[in-house]
């Protein structure tokens, strides 16, 4: 059992027998319900099961929240472009999985952080990159890297995409990132190392590696639109996910360099 799939494990038991009560009488926190928009699968961290239904890790952890402040979570699907259009409307709450910047800082509150992340990097078999000074010199020779470039990755690819600007190939979505890979298209994917490892354990016969490099480490938050929620609400939110976390602590971890 790998890593990844041994800590959802873990959480997923956990927070099957932990309930958090509210006072008798109280009120509950949400008058309508959460709503989180969804672009494309993130695994471990969320991706659409069957209809209308999803799981993940960040998922898991949010939707409990949640639940103990007696609130719903709605999932609105939504393309990363309709997403930046209806942000100043506030048509949606709530998104995962985010690292702190300035300009996000502009229309989000920002949640307590809930797991460390580490940015890695996947690569054709053929190739050999060891750290930066490979991935920079691949660059150079022309290779091309998928990654969502309204992403954020670090310091480090932020100035490889300033320097190598046509090597930065934008897809969303990462099952489809590592289909451009496996096509020939890219040559290298950038992405969070667990989802990367966790892409990586469901292939047979992969024709790709992922690096051992970490380009990357960060601690990522549960954003909520500005348009939308009340910062006194977030200051709430933060105590409940506490309470969640303390159910399981492995999610806060940074995945294994190696998968």
């Amino acid at each position: 059992m790998s890593i990844i799939v041994t800590r959802l494990w873990v959480f997923s038991t956990l927070v099957s027998i932990v309930f958090f009560a509210m006072p008798a009488g109280a009120k509950p926190m949400c008058d309508n319900a959460i709503v989180m928009t969804f672009s494309g699968d993130w695994p471990p961290y969320l991706y659409r099961t069957t209809g209308n239904h999803y799981a993940g890790s960040d998922y898991a952890v949010l939707h409990e929240t949640l639940r103990a402040m007696e609130c719903e979570l709605e999932v609105l699907t939504m393309n990363e472009k309709r997403v930046a259009k209806e942000l100043p409307k506030g048509t949606f709450d709530v998104s995962l999985g985010a690292s702190y910047t300035p300009q996000r800082a502009d229309h989000y509150h920002f949640s307590t952080p809930y797991r460390t992340e580490s940015v890695g990097l996947i690569y054709r078999i053929d190739m050999h990159l060891v750290s930066l000074v490979s991935m920079e010199e691949a660059l150079r020779s022309g290779k091309k890297v998928a990654l969502n470039t309204h992403g954020y990755f670090g310091e480090e690819v932020e100035s490889l995409k300033s320097r190598f600007p046509t090597s930065f190939v934008h897809q969303f979505d990462l099952p489809q990132r590592v289909a451009l890979l496996e096509q020939g298209r890219v040559d290298m994917v950038i992405d969070d190392k667990g989802a990367l490892c966790t892409v990586f354990s469901q292939q047979a016969n992969a024709t790709w590696v992922v690096s051992p490099v970490s380009l990357h480490v960060t601690e990522v938050h549960f954003i909520f639109s500005k348009a939308a929620v009340p910062q006194q609400w977030i200051t709430s939110f933060n105590r409940y996910l506490a309470k969640t976390l303390q159910a399981s602590d492995s999610l806060a971890k940074t995945p294994s360099p190696s998968c």
